[in-house]
């Protein structure tokens, strides 16, 4: 696994990917990488809502929903948001009565 492809949704929220594959929090600690014999490990739930998909950037929008602009003089990137992704609900599946 390749935490560099989820590299925009981590640095949203403060956390860094290294060169070394390992994701370190906003506090400096190890919270996912891959590990002896190719083992992966996450130890925070964001990341792992990231990597399985629960977790997308938006651009962001104002009140009129056109899409906002990044203000140069801030660190923070404001034309963009983490939005979580609804799930989809799954249906039951009705038993057939036998009779």
């Amino acid at each position: 696994m390749d935490f560099n492809t989820y590299k925009e949704e981590l640095a949203a929220k403060g956390f860094r990917v290294t060169g070394a594959n390992e994701v370190i929090s906003p506090a400096g600690e190890v919270v996912a990488g891959v590990g002896a014999y190719r083992t992966i490990y996450i130890r925070d739930g964001y990341v792992q809502d990231v990597v399985d998909g629960k977790v997308a950037v938006e651009r962001a929008r104002n009140a009129k929903g056109h899409f906002k602009s990044d203000d140069p003089a801030t660190p923070e990137d404001e034309s963009k948001k983490v939005v979580k992704t609804a799930q989809k609900k799954r249906r039951a599946v009705s038993k057939k009565k036998e009779g």
